[in-house]
């Protein structure tokens, strides 16, 4: 088997701010994250006879905020360019799973994974404020190149998300503006001649999302 895995996230988190600890600090502060630029993250496994237990991960993420202050007084995200996350597995007999967690079967995946500006705080003060002009491609495919071939147990995950606040508690006062000229395209391709069982494709698109935490 001919194995090619390229994992070239270019600037993961192009501008990113995040605080595992110390909840309830004041910062008092005004962020603002700029990203422009190309993000790809490819995975590539070709020429394969029988594929088990594969996992393919490709994320991109340019401007992510993640801080525990209740004294944040605007936010400022723009991001401009393009993310490409791809995962593809060539394969010309079969392609299965039979790694088992506690007697639970885990299947194959493929994940494709690419965000654009997302906020998470427990709240602001002033502003928020994000603009988004970021193509983003989230693909995945498994390619069969014989006839009678078999995929059992896998799971094919492509996301794309512009533009994503999530708030502890949301104050109805402040300025929020949310612009996304994005276009999005998440896809999950199965290209099989023969029996395809337990498999699970999901493909979703998200721009502009604001909400408020619960369990806080």
């Amino acid at each position: 088997m001919k194995t090619v895995i390229v994992a070239s996230l270019v600037a993961l988190m192009s501008s990113s701010v995040a605080f595992a600890e110390g909840r309830g600090r004041g910062w008092d502060a005004d962020l603002s994250q700029v990203s422009i630029g190309v993000q790809d993250a490819l995975n590539k496994i070709t020429d394969a006879s029988k594929a088990l237990d594969v996992s393919q991960t490709a994320v991109n993420a340019a401007n992510l905020i993640n801080l525990p202050s209740d004294d944040i007084n605007s936010i400022e995200q723009k991001s401009i360019g393009s993310q490409l996350s791809s995962n593809f597995i060539e394969f010309s007999k079969s392609f299965d799973a039979n790694a088992a967690v506690d007697g639970v079967l885990v299947p194959s995946t493929q994940s494709a994974t690419n965000v654009a500006n997302s906020v998470s705080v427990e709240e602001i003060n002033d502003t928020l404020k994000q603009y988004s002009d970021t193509a983003q491609v989230a693909k995945n495919i498994a390619d069969s190149t014989r006839f009678s071939t078999n995929v059992w147990d896998l799971k094919q995950t492509s996301v794309n998300a512009a533009n994503l606040v999530t708030v502890a508690e949301l104050d109805t006062r402040i300025e929020v503006s949310q612009l996304s000229l994005t276009d999005q395209f998440a896809m999950n391709k199965l290209d099989v001649n023969g029996a395809v069982t337990n498999v699970v494709q999901s493909a979703t698109n998200v721009a502009n999302s604001i909400g408020v935490a619960t369990g806080q």
